[in-house]
């Protein structure tokens, strides 16, 4: 069960760090310490264990974790993504106030309809949303299919190659990364 990360059961809020947490281990609740001034579990009564002890017995990554944080390869894919999604936004909204074609517009609201949700998908990363690798994949296959569609309709594929070779790279290590498992695992 991971302390870190969590929401808290009584105010839902994002519990920061693992020593500002506590829980119950038979009934899986976390909270901060502050809002749970009784110490004990509401649904069964046992005494609420520091965050670190709960970490540390059920074998998720706390402070001090190899897999803890984004690091290595997940912080280089949040940054390039970062700076996709802003590029597609930005570059799909010029393609579309400048084009008069409905191939052109067709291309520039798919590149701003990819920046946008990029955008969202930037935002679950980094704040370590559970569901942040799913849509990444998402987003990866999209980016991988939409190109292509408005590659066909403008008549130019050649340039839909990069989403094959950005969802070729990342699809897999968002699938079977170690990491990516520890630091977006669902606390349920």
């Amino acid at each position: 069960m991971q302390v870190a990360g969590a929401s808290c059961f009584v105010c839902a809020k994002v519990v920061d760090t693992v020593n500002e947490g506590v829980g119950c281990r038979a009934d899986r609740l976390v909270a901060h310490q502050d809002c749970a001034p009784t110490g004990e579990c509401p649904l069964c009564g046992s005494a609420f264990e520091p965050g670190r002890a709960l970490e540390s017995a059920l074998g998720a990554p706390g402070a001090g974790s190899k897999l803890d944080g984004i690091r290595g390869w997940l912080l280089l894919f949040a940054i390039q993504l970062s700076f996709a999604a802003v590029f597609a936004l930005v570059s799909g909204v010029v393609v579309l106030l400048q084009s008069s074609t409905s191939a052109g517009v067709f291309g520039g609201a798919v590149s701003a309809v990819l920046g946008a949700y990029g955008g969202y998908c930037v935002r679950l990363l980094w704040e370590k949303d559970p569901t942040a690798p799913i849509h990444a994949q998402w987003l990866l296959a999209l980016g991988a299919l939409l190109p292509l569609a408005a590659g066909a309709v403008a008549g130019n594929v050649a340039g839909a190659g990069r989403g094959l070779i950005w969802w070729a790279i990342w699809g897999p290590y968002l699938w079977r990364s170690k990491r990516v498992a520890a630091v977006y695992r669902r606390n349920d």
